[in-house]
Order: structure tokens, then sequence, then C-alpha cells
């Protein structure tokens, strides 16, 4: 109970049992209770108690009972029992007209308990505001969380809601599959319509086999700017029931963009894996020059080959062998060409290197005593940053470099559990023998070399970057990072050797296509300085100097403006804009761009014409 008002003017004597009136001063007896003081107040200085709240909140509901904004105590409890029977929950407003008026309302403070109660309990049932809200937030988990249908008649899931809130009655599966099939239109709709407003969309695509059922599906991503913000969104996963041919991947492509209201001129790129089928079927469909084959993919096969890996199909051949592939089907990042080791042939020392490291990691693995063992070496570190080895993973390269660097990290922990091991005459386990002090060395060797490709994985793995631009400049600095390190070992000069010619192979022109240059080009961070060849840093300005003049006629034409630049203004504008770059992150993959972007600041002002630097007037 809060404390009387009469305290606000009054206050205790240190007699104890008396009070004083701070207006006058004046001193009374006090035995536990105020109305002496309250009538003192109102007698003699005029001062009134305020009126209770509870009689204000009953006097204003009794005022507005003519109203319809609160329902009949009786009216509103036979409503919320015929609701509570009905069989199943429905998403829609279907109740009673007495209901829709009582879900209707909120929470209002001046209401008594008897009505908040009611307007709560209303709330909550079938079609209430509360009950939609919450049932909208439990598709959104189940969407976003990957959860089955079926996650609300599980009884942990019952009892969980029910603690919560007892007056929420959890929808079943078919109601819920129904209610998830509205979203699903609504947000779709909503889709298209920013689809239709985006200026141009890329769309990444791939295909993939559930293990289980052993169906194919094929999946489609669009990515969008809406207004500076960068927008994705998952336009599906189809099931090919078909073959994966040309043929049917390019209707079922072509399909997906219609129904989404996307045609040619709005799709800028289309993203696959180096699959000849699907790379086939979307440069048949939309065009070689809208193809980019995803870096992820091509820098993982370069990983793979460098540890003699076999490398597995993408999902999009595998089972199907097509042989009347597009006249033009090269392509300048071509990671369709499968290179699988022959059997019958000797593994190379790499290989032999990595084989023996594999075998102690999974004894490791396998054997709780040489973990324990293991940890228990590490018992001056705090119990979370005490590491254990990782395996490696035939699909992912870098896994096998994240085994390597852990395996050197803890070398010294692990050569001493081996020897424990096998000294311990009572283990049935037989432990691996440990690598040798050479074959370390090569080992350390191999980690440094395949540092600068692991980072690569590691940029251009990100989700939520556009890592286009980024292309150039990383294998710039990946080229140079492998040229620049000096291997004393057999196995390091070997795998350096190796990873030169797969960088060769696969991007030694990646310059010479324009969406690469371009997109390099107008990035603030790295503009020319990216580039390895000048003539192809020279090219880009031109295409992007066209595409600007372009994009400024057609602005004038539609404002009926003549001004309209020529070449040399385009050129000179463009050239203005990357004479000029900042600083990039202290990240060891950036530091030869760096070097360059110091060296571009330090002939910013020598050996220029007119705007144009003499390197680029040939």
């Amino acid at each position: 109970m809060a404390p009387s008002f009469i305290w606000n003017y009054c206050s205790k004597t240190n007699h104890g049992n008396k009070i004083k009136c701070n207006i006058c001063e004046k001193e009374f007896l006090f035995n536990k209770s105020t109305s002496t003081m309250m009538k003192h107040l109102q007698s003699l200085h005029k001062i009134d108690a305020p009126p209770n709240k509870n009689t204000l909140s009953r006097k204003r509901v009794n005022d507005n009972e003519d109203d319809n904004s609160v329902i009949p105590p009786k009216k509103a409890l036979v409503a919320i029992e015929s609701s509570a029977s009905s069989s199943s929950v429905c998403l829609q407003n279907k109740s009673t007209s007495a209901l829709q008026s009582a879900s209707s309302l909120k929470f209002d403070s001046h209401q008594g308990p008897l009505n908040r109660c009611i307007n709560n309990a209303t709330s909550f049932a079938a079609g209430g505001w509360k009950h939609n809200q919450v049932t909208t937030a439990l598709l959104q988990m189940i969407a976003i969380d990957n959860m089955p249908l079926s996650t609300p008649e599980r009884a942990g899931f019952k009892m969980f809601v029910k603690k919560i809130q007892p007056l929420y009655r959890l929808p079943c599966e078919p109601t819920l599959t129904a209610a998830m099939t509205l979203k699903y239109e609504e947000l779709s709709n909503k889709v298209k319509i920013e689809l239709q407003q985006a200026e141009s969309v890329c769309l990444t695509t791939d295909i993939w086999t559930h293990h289980h059922t052993m169906k194919s599906y094929l999946g489609l991503t669009a990515h969008y700017l809406k207004g500076v913000e960068m927008k994705t969104v998952e336009l599906g996963a189809y099931h090919m029931e078909e073959r994966k041919t040309i043929e049917n991947l390019r209707s079922k492509l072509r399909k997906i963009c219609n129904d989404w209201g996307l045609n040619d001129d709005k799709i800028s790129t289309f993203v696959s894996d180096g699959g000849a089928n699907i790379k086939g079927a979307i440069k048949s469909e939309f065009g070689s020059e809208k193809h980019i084959s995803c870096i992820g993919h091509v820098i993982n096969n370069i990983g793979q080959r460098l540890i003699e890996i076999n490398i597995t199909p993408s999902a999009s051949e595998s089972g199907n062998k097509v042989d009347d592939l597009p006249l033009n089907e090269e392509d300048i990042i071509d990671d369709s060409e499968i290179l699988e080791s022959d059997k019958t042939t000797q593994q190379t020392m790499l290989r032999d290197l990595l084989t023996k490291v594999k075998k102690i990691v999974t004894f490791f693995r396998h054997s709780e005593r040489a973990t324990t063992e293991l940890l228990s070496l590490q018992s001056n570190l705090p119990e979370s940053k005490r590491l254990k080895l990782i395996q490696e993973v035939k699909t992912r390269w870098n896994s096998c470099f994240e085994m390597i660097n852990r395996f050197i990290v803890l070398a010294d922990h692990v050569g001493k559990v081996l020897l424990q091991v096998k000294m311990d005459k009572s283990s049935k386990a037989k432990p691996p023998n440990m690598i040798t002090g050479d074959e370390l060395e090569s080992l350390i060797e191999v980690r440094d070399i395949l540092s600068p490709l692991w980072r690569v994985t590691q940029e251009v793995c990100a989700e939520k970057n556009v890592t286009l631009s980024k292309c150039i400049p990383l294998i710039a600095s990946l080229r140079k990072k492998t040229e620049n390190f000096k291997p004393d070992t057999l196995i390091g000069r070997q795998l350096q050797k190796k990873i030169t010619q797969e960088i060769e192979t696969k991007y030694g022109n990646i310059e010479s296509v324009k969406l690469y240059a371009c997109a390099t080009l107008l990035d603030p961070r790295y503009k020319k300085c990216a580039f390895y060849s000048i003539r192809e840093s020279a090219r880009a300005i031109t295409n992007v100097g066209d595409l600007v003049r372009i994009e400024r006629n057609v602005a004038s034409q539609a404002t009926g403006s003549s001004a309209i630049l020529d070449d040399d203004e385009v050129t000179t504008a463009i050239e203005a804009q990357v004479s000029s770059n900042d600083g990039n992150d202290d990240d060891d993959i950036w530091s030869y761009l760096d070097e360059a972007v110091n060296y571009s600041h330090s002939q910013a002002d020598t050996d220029e014409a007119g705007g144009l630097p003499i390197q680029l007037r040939q």
C-alpha cells in the first residue's frame, strides 16, 4: 500500500510518538493512525486527500457503459468460452462481433482489474491481436531457425509456452502450414515489388543433392540495392525432377526469373560454380558476358589440388554427361576441369607428409586418454583457451590448412603424449609415430606458403560484403606473396611452383574481364593501384568512361538537357577519380596493395600532362 499523503506535509519528531505539521509546526500524538492529521489539514489548511485511483477507474467504466469500448463481463466470458472450445486455431478474424470489439482493445492503465483480465484473455483468443502477433513470431522463428512445422506439437515446447502465457493456444501443424503459405505469399509479393524497383539485380545459383532423399534442388538468390542498403533474398530452392542437362537448366532458370518478374535488362550478372552444365545454361540463355564463376569455388578447387585431394565434381555435373555444350564455353575462371589423381601412381611427398599428420590427428580424435593428456599439458592456460587437434575435411581445403596450423602449434605436446602412450604397456591402442624434425620444418613451410591462399579464402567467403571488386586485388596480392616466399625444403619448392601455376591457369588474365576490372576501378579502396597490368587498367578506365557517358546521355535525354561530355572530358574525369587512393587494412594479404598505394601517392604529381598520366597515353 502506498504511504498516506499527509507525510507530504508532516514529519515525525524526535520524541517517537509525536508528529509535527510542517506548515504550522503544531505537534500531535501519533498512534499508527493518520486520521487526526488528515482532519487538521482539511479544517485548518484546506488540504483535501487526493481521490482514490480505483474510485476513478470504476467511475470511468460506469461513465462509458453506454459506449462499445468495454464489453460487459458476461458477453466477454461467453465469447472466450466459445473460442476456447473450437477444435482448431484460425489466424483470420472470424469470431463474433463482440469478440472482435474486445480483441481490438489494448491495455488501458485506467481500467479496473476485472476489465484488464477480460481484455487480456480475449486478446489471446483466436483472432485476437496478441494471438496474431505471437503466431506471426512463431512462424518467423520456424523459418529463420529452419525448425520443423511440427515444433508446436512437441511436449517440451508446449510446456514452455504454457509457462510463459497459459492463455495462448498453440496452432497445430496443418494450421501452421496454411499460415506459413499465406505468409510466404505476402512476403513474396513484397519482394517482387522491391525487385521491380531495383535498378539491377545480381543472381547466384547452385545445385545440390539432399543426401537422405537423393533429390536434386536448384537454389537461386537475388542481391540488389534498396537505397544504399544491400539486400539479399533467397528466392527459393526448386526441385529438379528432370536430368540436369543444359536445356533443362535453361528452361528452369528462365521460368524462375519470369515468376519473379526478372527480365534480361534487370539481371546484371549471374554467378554459379564451375559446372559445365550450369555455366552452359546461363551463357546460352542470358549471355556469356553476364556469367561469372564463383571465386569461392575456384579458390577451394585450387586449394584441393595443392594438397592433392581428389576434387568432387560439381553437383550440376554429377551423373550427367552432356556433350552438346555451347560454342562459347571458354571462361576466364573455368574450374570445371576435374583433375583426379591416378590411383595407381604413388602419392607425392606432400601428400605423404599430410597423411602422417592426419593419422596422428585421427588417433587423438579416437583416443580419450591421448586427448586428456594433451589438455593436461596445457593446464597453465584457462580452460577456454586449451586447444585440441583439428581434423581435415575432404570438401574444404582450408580445413587441411587449419589442421596443419594447429598441429604445428601443439607439436611439442603431441610428441610427449605419443611417447607416454607408447611407453605404457597396458594401453591397447598403438599410437602412430611422430613426424621427424625435417618433416616438421617442411610442414611449417607448407603452412607459410598456403597462408595467403587461406586468407583469400576467408575474404571471399564473406556473406554480407560485396566481393567482386576484391577479386583482382586479392589475386595480385596472392601472386606477389607466393613469388616473394623463399622456401628451403624440397616440398616447399614444389608447392610454391604448383601454386604459381594454378594462379596463372585460373586467373592469369582476370584483369581483362570487364566486370572484374570495372568493379575494382570503381571501388574507392583499390582503384587502379590493384592492377598488375598498366594496359588493362587503362582499358578499364575507358570502359568506365563509356558507361558514364551512356548514363549521362540517357539522363540528359530524359531531362531535355544537351549537356553531354565528350570522350576527353569523361576520360579526364575518371582519371581524376582514380588518381588517389586510401590505405587498406593491416592484414598481411593486403601488404602488397599498401605498397602499391604508397608508390601511387609518391608518383601522383609527376609525369602528367593535361590530367592524364603518361603511362596511360600510349
